[in-house]
């Protein structure tokens, strides 16, 4: 995963992890030294669209940690798990999409198969190229103690590499379907290919 210095508040989506964050209650400062109320929060944090700028955006949250640092870990940890589990939901509908459009006989076993294999090498690309753009933080459990409260961390993925990315697995894993004499796996990985780069070249 990069890391940014970026400063600009961005919008983003709000987990669970994140929703329960909005409920403490904790005295707190912001990094930058300002004293804000226990209700007010960057607006990265509160704004919840899914894409913009060319951009997915994942929020991960922690209600209260030891230390920032902990905190902050702990946050990202829950982001780049959004970033996991959305990868694996979208190659697997890429493929279950690919299988309804198309007359290839696959068994569910190895459909199955290809979008958990799928799944893994569009997690994985993603997870190493996600950029933190945002952290925040609140002091609390009185002076001196370190522990920090409400954290958050925004990550972001390029949208351009989702479905470059999506076409390259997609690819590859036809080409070693066929490799592998098992025709029927890499006609549909093909054939998802082509359908998908159609549909990424016909975004506005």
């Amino acid at each position: 995963m990069t890391r940014s210095g970026s400063s600009r508040l961005l919008p983003v989506v709000i987990t669970g992890t994140a929703v329960l964050c909005l409920l403490c209650g904790c005295a707190a400062n912001r990094d930058t030294g300002a004293a804000p109320s226990a209700s007010e929060l960057p607006n990265w944090v509160r704004v919840v669209p899914r894409t913009a700028d060319g951009k997915a955006f994942y929020v991960g949250g922690c209600s209260a940690a030891e230390s920032a640092e902990a905190g902050v870990a702990k946050a990202e940890a829950d982001a780049l798990s959004q970033i996991e589990a959305e990868a694996r939901k979208h190659f697997r509908e890429i493929i279950m999409a690919a299988r309804r459009g198309s007359d290839i006989e696959v068994t569910s076993t190895n459909q199955a198969k290809l979008w958990g294999a799928g799944g893994d090498l569009l997690s994985q690309k993603l997870l190493e190229s996600a950029t933190r753009e945002q952290v925040y933080h609140e002091e609390c459990g009185g002076p001196g103690s370190g522990a920090a409260c409400r954290i958050f961390v925004l990550l972001t993925v390029d949208l351009e590499l989702w479905d470059a990315t999506v076409i390259k697995a997609l690819e590859a894993l036809g080409a070693n379907a066929r490799e592998e004499r098992r025709p029927e796996i890499g006609q549909l990985a093909e054939f998802a290919a082509r359908h998908y780069e159609r549909k990424a070249r016909a975004k506005p």
